[in-house]
């Protein structure tokens, strides 16, 4: 249809005019982009979103804070109006907008999250104005935006727009929503890693810029949390926020910050909350956040509550936003999710983890599995029941005493290892098996990797073998020793040794812990995550995951490794739906081991062979995916975006329409740069990857690409100045792929800038003509 204006022009020519006569003007952002982009070098070399949304709409308060509302979608005219909707929707779950409109400049539909309804198409003139959609807002939401309850909501952030993220306001705005609302329980649900310390200290301040605000506590579970908590409070209420101890109630503060342990709670279950009653008056405070609340259960922080129940009252918790198939769960995870959602209702947000790595906020986890087997059995340990006749011929003895045992009075399943009875072979072979893929992966041994073990006991053990392995390595490479290498990290041992692992990058590289590591603590360089321990709780292994899923811009991190020696990654993902139960008493008290239990045992003689059993990615639900069935993925994908490989050409070269490419592929596109780390393509671009994955393509790798192009006709005609700029932006090529000829540094890195940048080079179209070159 000759004259069709593509989307571009649909935007420009009939969607922005109608805008800004309705009043939208200063009220909109344009191409919001969901996901993070990591700067480094000059260059924007890891820019990780695709996700980004054509207009983000505002809507005015009268107290300065402008409150995304609405998305909308746009088309180009020859597309019905309804085109984008579907895609639109989850960008506006990650924002929390609870209206999405999709668009092709002439008509326009509107989708309404809360009810799940889409009107029918309407003249693109009937759009609404921002007060119209605000009162259409406020209706719906049954929230008066110039009310007093809604102060807290309206107040402008501390930090001005650019501090936070979308879905870091998303969660702060469903939360004071609730909360102008007249409802005092609230729960976010957000992954690990996503900032929800972040987000709680902006929710205490901009509740103290309402004048709500009286005393808050911050309730967390470890003293490194509190420390980090602290640091995030002290950001925003200086001197006013500070830490509880046994010595310091910090009772005058605005803001307290205290670990369960410090209000009296010993142990899951202790009733003891002496330093709480003794120091903080029923009532005493006016807001309180528990963080990590789906950890804690009605055994620590329900008496809390319980002594505060005027408070505003927010649980934070990284557990899966829909839970189906309870049965799947631990026993522990089922009892906890059902007293934290039976307690502060359904979480008003959720960004999960799949969420988090298709915005590029977190690393993508690479999934090696391996099988371990037994005497030679083909079926790996997981399946295997070790019975006292199996032992017969073994050396078997008291772990405590050192005594020979002679009888085996037991049966010992793979939940058993390492607590009840420990195989030293197996110890060894595991320990040797992850030494080994630490130098393969890494050339060296020295990255900073923590092994989840069984027990302290185990975690000892395992932090000796691989001390041993490390010392025999160096020794035969003749390398100075950085020692200490490994360290045990639990509740049995002093924790001094966290500092070092957090933060040197000269020593202390293995961490071994049973779980005092799997929350809370931040190690943006851990490159590994090792299961050594069976477990069934499908939050804890999320959580022990998310140790590893922090970016680190500092060393170019955007991978981690797991390495699942358990198949503790099944349980990723596991979407189980909410089956809240009202929250009661409950009699049940802790499970105690019977009195006749016989005491662990230590076998010596078991032949123990570590197999690989697959390599595995993150896909769009959280779960993990298979190295070929990614692939075919991938390659399903690009195929129904681009019929051929020239058709991917033209959707390549010109980066607007790249950038639709990626979106467009979704989580298949997501993946890539991790699935061309396991193909072991990092010296090839995505482009190279993606024909070879869709079209079979014969791949060059960047810098071939770049030398190919230096001696074509086309770079040989050029003159000398643009020659030089082109040349320039090959190195930049070579080293950054793509992405690293996008964005507004490019001209700006000092070779091509020296070169004269993109006026010597003769402009925007020239530097187009390159790029369809390159990717001849």
């Amino acid at each position: 249809m000759p004259g069709v204006r593509n989307e571009t022009e649909t935007r420009i020519q009939l969607i922005d005019p109608v805008l800004h006569a309705k009043g939208w003007e200063h009220l909109i952002k344009r191409e919001e982009t969901l996901g993070q982009i990591i700067v480094a070098d000059g260059l924007r070399h890891a820019k990780r979103a695709q996700a980004r949304t054509d207009y983000t709409l505002r809507v005015p308060t009268a107290r300065g804070q402008d409150l995304v509302i609405g998305i909308i979608e746009a088309k180009a005219e020859s597309e019905p109006p309804g085109q984008g909707l579907d895609q639109s929707k989850k960008y506006a779950r990650r924002l929390h907008a609870r209206f999405v409109f999709s668009t092709n400049g002439h008509q326009f539909v509107m989708y309404d999250a809360v009810t799940g309804m889409t009107s029918e198409p309407q003249p693109v003139d009937a759009f609404p104005t921002p007060f119209e959609i605000r009162d259409r807002w406020e209706g719906a939401e049954a929230i008066d935006l110039d009310a007093e309850l809604a102060k807290p909501l309206t107040s402008p952030y501390p930090l001005g727009e650019s501090q936070r993220r979308g879905y870091q306001d998303g969660a702060i705005r469903a939360a004071l929503a609730k909360i102008a609302r007249g409802e005092k329980r609230v729960l976010l649900h957000l992954a690990t890693g996503t900032g929800k310390t972040f987000i709680a200290a902006n929710l205490l301040k901009k509740i103290a810029a309402g004048e709500h605000l009286g005393r808050a506590l911050f309730l967390c579970d470890r003293d490194e949390l509190r420390t980090q908590a602290l640091g995030a409070m002290q950001q925003f209420f200086g001197g006013e926020a500070a830490a509880a101890s046994a010595t310091d109630s910090a009772k005058n503060a605005r803001v307290i910050v205290a670990t369960y342990q410090t209000l009296g709670f010993d142990d899951e279950e202790s009733e003891d909350a002496s330093f709480l009653t003794k120091h903080y008056p029923e009532d005493f405070f006016t807001h309180i956040i528990v963080d990590e609340a789906h950890r804690s259960g009605f055994g620590k922080w329900r008496q809390v509550l319980d002594r505060n129940q005027a408070a505003v009252q927010i649980g934070l918790t990284a557990t899966p936003r829909e839970i189906r198939n309870l049965s799947n769960l631990a026993a522990e995870d089922q009892r906890r999710f059902q007293d934290t959602t039976a307690y502060f209702g359904e979480p008003v947000f959720s960004y999960d983890l799949a969420d988090a790595l298709e915005d590029g906020f977190l690393a993508q986890p690479i999934i090696d599995r391996m099988r371990i087997h037994h005497n030679r059995s083909e079926d790996g340990e997981e399946l295997l029941t070790i019975e006292p006749g199996d032992l017969e011929g073994k050396e078997v003895r008291d772990v405590l005493t050192g005594q020979k045992v002679d009888g085996i009075p037991r049966s010992y399943g793979p939940h058993d290892f390492d607590v009840k009875i420990e195989l030293d072979d197996r110890v060894r072979a595991m320990c040797a098996d992850l030494f080994n893929r630490l130098v393969r992966d890494y050339g060296d041994p020295e990255a900073k990797t923590i092994v989840f073990c069984a027990s302290d006991n185990h975690a000892s053990r395992v932090k000796d073998e691989m001390n041993n392995l490390y010392a025999q390595w160096c020794a035969r490479h003749a390398q100075v020793r950085r020692d200490p290498y490994a360290v045990q990290i639990t509740h049995s041992v002093r924790q001094n040794d966290l500092p070092d692992f957090r933060g040197s990058s000269r020593h202390t590289f293995i961490a071994t812990t049973v779980d005092l590591l799997s929350t809370g603590v931040d190690i943006p360089a851990l490159k590994n995550v090792a299961f050594f321990r069976y477990i069934q709780s499908a939050i804890q292994v999320s959580q022990m995951v998310g140790r590893g899923s922090r970016l680190d811009p500092k060393t170019n991190k955007l991978f981690f490794r797991i390495y699942d020696y358990t198949d503790a990654t099944r349980l990723l993902g596991e979407n189980f739906e909410s089956a809240a139960r009202k929250a009661k008493q409950r009699d049940d008290g802790p499970v105690l081991p019977p009195e006749d239990a016989p005491p662990p045992i230590k076998v010596q003689g078991v032949h123990i062979e570590i197999r690989s059993a697959g390599r595995f990615v993150v896909g769009e639900d959280g779960r993990r995916v298979a190295l070929a069935e990614a692939l075919h993925d991938l390659g399903e994908a690009l195929r129904r975006e681009a019929s051929s490989l020239d058709e991917l050409r033209d959707r390549w070269v010109p980066p607007k329409q790249r950038k639709e490419l990626m979106r467009a592929l979704g989580s298949a596109g997501t993946v890539a740069p991790a699935l061309l780390h396991l193909k072991e393509m990092d010296d090839y671009d995505l482009w190279d990857f993606f024909g070879q994955t869709g079209f079979e393509l014969d791949p060059l790798t960047k810098e071939a690409r770049a030398d190919e192009l230096l001696v074509t006709p086309w770079a040989q005609d050029l003159d000398d100045r643009p020659r030089r700029v082109v040349s320039a932006l090959m190195d930049v090529f070579r080293a950054k792929g793509t992405e690293g000829l996008e964005g507004r540094e490019l001209f700006s890195v000092p070779a091509v800038a020296y070169a004269g940048g993109l006026p010597a080079l003769g402009g925007a179209d020239r530097f187009l003509e390159m790029r369809g070159v390159l990717f001849l």
